[in-house]
């Protein structure tokens, strides 16, 4: 044959196998794909949502991660990042309160045993209500032991009400008392050159302080002591009464720890009270095994289920329960307030009303309860929030607030409208101001050459830059703005509640109180936690006979197929995940982390927030 014929036909020859194989193999790949997919939603669809309980068996709860109202990021990246062990891990608070509630019914569940070594995060209403659904389950007749290496406190404000507490021989009760202790950058931000411009409406309303001081005013302090020895009154008189302790021994141990010569804190824990035994975890073990019965010894030598599938089964039998029922639904509103469509974990203004107008429009929906847990955010996007309830109470629809660890400034402002608020006597609420906050970077910038100048048609123009110092007409709109929002706040505060205006403007001034003074000011009508809320949501409605559900985004098919497979390789990275959050234990690594992700999502578009800087660390 011709050379030239056959080389030509040899290359062409070489490329159809070429695209034969790159077939071939694209198609085997997505044979192979289809077939896990398959085996997986097989096993998804098939699999039985109960667990094996023996009778008599212990309740296990020994969450790992930071205790949170609602899981933060989308549903399939939290099961990535599981899978990779990556990202921060987090705890349901909901989840854990289900499951003691449930092991209490139970007949099967004997004994409730909390491991709450891995619990952090959270806020002291979080910890207290958890401390009475404990309660709770010893009303039942069935034991509880708390089981610990260490005990941090809010972990340990629910342990003080088991019936044991044993700890580690070399371990630690972590009681140190609140405090509210902030970052000041005036010194850092005057070195960069960076002028922070702050507006500010309220005596107390000290979320801009950080930026233009180099403390703490004594307008703050004032305020932040007197809800800070609030919360611990209520902590402290929570532990001496749940351990029988006489009263002022909590304060005795906390002063005593900084007098500990031996440098054996477990056993100076144990001769004040707060435990009852120390003891290797065998020995624990053998001790539990003693009452619930042993178990196979491969991963804990007593009969036991774990908190996560025992609630899983929970919720799976809820639903079948609820079929036909009225429904009470729960919607949860944590993270900063900002506009727009935001994920679980940001409380945004276009996704909570897109959720409020679906549950306005559900007719099975008689009833709707509001977990509220956030330090506020956007003015703007608060107000959205608050006509949105007002539009599904006015649609026949009672709206009741429940607020977890903090619902202030924004969170408040979402939150005056309900037809009846609920809070713990320690959440932290009020904080009923106004702030704005402009930095300019003309210095910085010119220390490195670059300069701004140019021409405007009016006297404002240019003034709003981030590289030109803010002029005093930008400064006068600000502060009137501010102002003016804080009027409105006060005004609509006074006609939800009923208060006379002056009354409203003497506990406003961006002070934060205690759930317990919000009561006696009449910012809230009772005190108890989310079980209350949703039985006067139901009372108010009407209604004996109800279902409860907690509104989440509905997932795809696939969605829930990549979740199954990611959550079927994910406990193959728990430790490395559990190294990770290790890190968010250190309350420097906590607020920073807070105060870079509101930074980053402030979107107002007017600039103006109601914010608290009131998180107790």
């Amino acid at each position: 044959m011709n050379r030239k014929i056959e080389s030509p036909f040899r290359q062409l020859m070489y490329v159809l196998d070429t695209a034969r194989g790159i077939v071939l193999n694209t198609l085997f790949v997505l044979f192979m794909l289809m077939l896990l997919f398959a085996i997986v939603a097989l096993g998804a669809l098939g699999r039985d949502t109960g667990v094996e309980i023996w009778p008599g068996s212990a309740l296990r709860v020994a969450p790992v991660g930071l205790l949170v109202e609602e899981f933060s990021g989308q549903p399939v990246e939290r099961a990535l990042n599981r899978a990779l062990g990556d990202g921060i891990p987090e705890v349901r608070h909901r989840d854990l309160l289900d499951a003691i509630d449930g092991g209490a019914k139970d007949e099967r569940i004997a004994a409730l045993v909390l491991d709450l070594d891995g619990l952090m995060g959270g806020g002291p209403a979080m910890y207290q209500e958890l401390a009475e659904a404990v309660e709770r389950f010893r009303a039942a007749g069935k034991k509880v032991i708390a089981v610990g290496d260490y005990f941090e406190q809010g972990p340990y404000y629910v342990a003080s009400h088991a019936d044991e507490i044993v700890m580690h021989p070399m371990g630690l009760v972590f009681v140190t008392g609140y405090g509210a202790f902030y970052n000041y950058y005036k010194e850092a931000l005057d070195h960069l050159d960076v002028d922070w411009n702050v507006f500010h409406a309220g005596q107390y309303k000290s979320y801009g302080e950080p930026f233009t001081r180099r403390n703490m005013s004594e307008a703050a302090k004032r305020a932040n002591a007197a809800y800070l020895e609030d919360l611990w009154r209520i902590y402290r008189e929570g532990v001496e009464a749940a351990r029988g302790l006489e009263p002022g021994t909590v304060d005795a141990y906390v002063k005593s720890i900084g007098a500990e010569t031996s440098g054996d804190f477990a056993q100076h824990a144990l001769e004040y009270g707060l435990v009852d035994a120390l003891a290797q975890p065998d020995e624990v073990e053998h001790h539990i095994a003693e009452l619930v019965g042993g178990g196979n010894g491969e991963v804990l030598d007593y009969r036991y289920v774990d908190f996560e599938p025992y609630v899983q089964q929970l919720h799976a039998a809820r639903m079948l329960r609820s079929g036909g029922k009225a429904k009470v639904a729960v919607l949860v509103a944590e993270g900063t307030i900002v506009e727009g469509e935001q994920p679980p974990g940001v409380i945004g203004s276009d996704s909570l009303v897109r959720q409020i107008r679906h549950l306005r429009d559900d007719a099975s929906v008689r009833a709707v309860v509001v977990r509220v847990n956030s330090g506020g955010g956007s003015a703007f996007a608060s107000e959205v929030i608050r006509r949105e309830l007002e539009q599904l109470q006015a649609a026949g629809k009672p709206v009741v607030v429940s607020m977890g660890a903090v619902a202030a400034s924004g969170g408040y402002w979402m939150s005056m409208n309900a037809d009846e608020i609920w809070a713990q006597p320690t959440t932290i609420t009020g904080s009923i101001g106004v702030v704005a906050m402009f930095p300019t970077f003309e210095r910085t910038l010119d220390r490195i050459g670059v300069h701004t100048d140019g021409v405007g048609t009016t006297p404002l123009a240019g003034q709003f830059r981030l590289d030109r110092t803010l002029g005093e007409d930008a400064r006068r709109a600000l502060q009137s703005s501010v102002d003016h929002l804080y009027g409105v706040f006060v005004d609509k505060v006074s006609a939800a509640r009923g208060l006379e205006p002056e009354f409203t403007r003497e506990i406003a001034q961006g002070r934060v109180w205690s759930g317990t003074d919000a009561l006696e000011h009449g910012l809230v009508d009772s005190l108890g936690g989310i079980r209350q809320a949703v039985e006067a949501a139901a009372r108010l409605a009407g209604v004996d006979q109800y279902g409860v559900f907690y509104l989440e985004p509905e997932l795809s098919f696939f969605d829930r197929l990549m979740i199954d497979l990611f959550q079927s390789v994910a406990p193959r990275f728990a430790a490395g995940t559990t190294r990770h959050a290790s890190v968010m234990k250190l309350p420097l690594v906590r607020q920073l982390a807070v105060e870079l992700e509101r930074l980053q999502l402030f979107n107002d578009p007017r600039g103006v927030y109601a914010l608290c800087l009131c998180e107790p660390f």
